[in-house]
C-alpha cells in the first residue's frame, strides 16, 4: 500500500528539523513501513533542504525545486497548479494530511485521482483561532479550509475527544465518520529512569513553544509568589518579552533553550513536577512525555488537557491567571501522597492509550476499509 503524506500547509522536513522533532513525526512512518504501508510524503520544502534526510522506506519530494515560498496563499495555488499539470506524480492508493491546515490541496488531488482522503487534525485551527484571536478574517478562512476538509474527506482521525465533539458540532459531520487516536509516546525514549524522590524538588519544568497561546507571563508572575523556581525549554516569538519580565521582577525564571526531542526524557526525568498553563491546547505531546517520565502534571483546566488530566486523579487542573496557578503549586508540591498517587495514575493513562502499535493497528484498519469500499 502506498500512502501519500501531505504536510502542513508551508511546512517542510527543514522545519522539523529545525523544531528538533523530526525523528518522532518519521518514526510512526518508519514503523507503517514494516506493516507494508510505505509513505511518500509531499513536503512544502525545496530539494535542497529535504534531500539531505536519508530516510529509509520514505521517499520526499517538493514543490519547490531550489528555494522555499513564505507565501501561503502562493503555495496553495502552486500545488493545486502542480496536481492539475502533473497528477501522475502524487500516485497513491490513499492521501492523508498531517494536519488539516491547507488541507483543500489534498482534497483537490483526491478528485483529480480518484482516492481516499484521510485529515488528520492533531489540532483543530478553526477551533484554537476562534479561541484567542481577533482577526476575524483569519477564523473565517481557517472555518473554510476545515469544512472543506471534513465534508469531502473520506475519514477524520483526531487526537482528542473534544476536537471529535467540536467537529461534529460545527461542521455537522457524522460521528462514524471521525477516529480518536491519541498522540502516541516512544517509551524507549519516555519511561521513568530516575526515582521521584532523588529528583529537583525546588524547581519546575515547562517545555513548550514561547507564544501567547502558552500563558507563559501568568506563569512567571506565579512562580513570583513561590519558593520554587522555573526551568523552561523551548524557543519562540515571546522569548525576549518573557525575558525582560524575568529580568524586570528579578524572578527565579531559567531559559534553556531547545532541546532535540530525542534527548528531552532525561530532562523530564530530573524534575518532579511539570506544568503547562495553556490558554488552549489540541493532544500535547510534551505534557504526554511528561506523564511518561513520571513527571507530576499541574496544567490548566482547558480543552485539550482536561481530555487528559482528570483533577487530582492522574493531574491538578488550575485556571489560567497567576493567583490559581501559584496556590496549585503550592498545593501539590506539598502533598506527597497526592504527588505518588498522580504519577502513578498518569503512566498508565500512557500505556493504555498512547501506544503506538495499537495506534497504527487503528490507523491501518482505517486505510483497509477505505480501500475495500471503493
Amino acid at each position: 500500500m502506498k500512502l501519500l503524506l501531505f504536510l502542513t500547509l508551508g511546512r517542510s522536513l527543514e522545519d522539523w528539523d529545525k523544531n528538533k522533532i523530526l525523528n518522532r513525526e518519521i518514526y510512526p512512518y518508519l514503523e507503517l513501513a514494516k506493516k507494508d504501508i510505505f509513505t511518500k510524503i509531499f513536503s512544502y520544502g525545496n530539494n535542497l533542504q529535504e534531500t539531505k534526510f536519508n530516510l529509509k522506506n520514505i521517499e520526499v519530494f517538493t514543490l519547490n525545486k531550489y528555494q522555499s515560498v513564505n507565501s501561503q496563499i502562493f503555495n496553495l495555488i502552486k500545488v493545486c497548479i502542480l496536481i492539475l499539470f502533473n497528477p501522475k506524480l502524487f500516485k497513491c492508493d490513499i492521501i492523508k494530511t498531517n494536519q488539516v491546515w491547507g488541507a483543500s490541496a489534498a482534497v483537490f488531488l483526491k478528485f483529480m485521482i480518484n482516492k481516499p482522503l484521510v485529515v488528520r487534525a492533531g489540532w483543530e485551527p478553526f477551533f484554537q483561532s476562534s479561541k484567542y484571536s481577533l482577526n476575524y478574517f483569519k477564523i473565517l478562512i481557517f472555518y473554510f479550509n476545515s469544512y472543506i476538509a471534513y465534508k469531502y474527506s473520506d475519514h477524520i482521525i483526531v487526537s482528542s475527544k473534544h476536537i471529535k465533539d467540536f467537529i461534529c458540532d460545527k461542521f455537522n459531520i457524522r460521528d462514524n465518520k471521525i477516529t480518536v487516536i491519541n498522540n502516541y509516546i516512544d517509551r524507549n525514549l519516555f519511561y521513568i529512569k530516575k526515582k521521584f524522590s532523588s529528583r529537583i524538588s525546588k524547581r519546575i519544568l515547562f517545555v513548550g513553544r514561547l507564544n501567547k497561546q502558552k500563558n507563559l507571563n501568568e506563569l512567571i508572575l506565579a512562580i513570583s509568589k513561590t519558593n520554587y523556581g522555573l526551568d523552561i525549554i523551548g524557543e519562540g516569538e515571546e522569548e525576549n518579552k518573557l525575558k525582560k519580565l524575568v529580568f524586570k521582577k528579578n524572578i527565579n525564571v531559567k531559559f534553556l533553550g531547545s532541546i532535540e526531542n530525542s534527548a528531552i526524557g532525561k530532562y523530564y526525568n530530573k524534575y518532579k513536577l511539570f506544568i503547562l498553563p495553556s490558554h488552549v491546547e489540541g493532544n500535547p505531546k510534551v505534557l504526554l512525555e511528561a506523564m511518561s517520565c513520571g513527571c507530576a502534571i499541574i496544567c490548566s483546566d482547558v480543552d485539550g488537557n482536561n481530555s487528559i488530566i482528570k483533577h487530582k486523579f492522574n493531574g491538578f487542573l488550575i485556571n489560567t491567571n497567576s493567583e490559581a496557578i501559584s496556590k496549585g503549586i503550592n498545593e501539590i508540591m506539598t502533598n506527597d501522597n497526592l504527588l505518588n498517587k498522580l504519577i502513578e495514575n498518569s503512566t498508565k493513562y500512557i500505556e493504555d492509550y498512547c501506544n503506538l502499535e495499537k495506534n497504527l493497528l487503528i490507523e491501518q484498519k482505517i486505510y483497509k476499509s477505505l480501500l475495500n469500499a471503493k
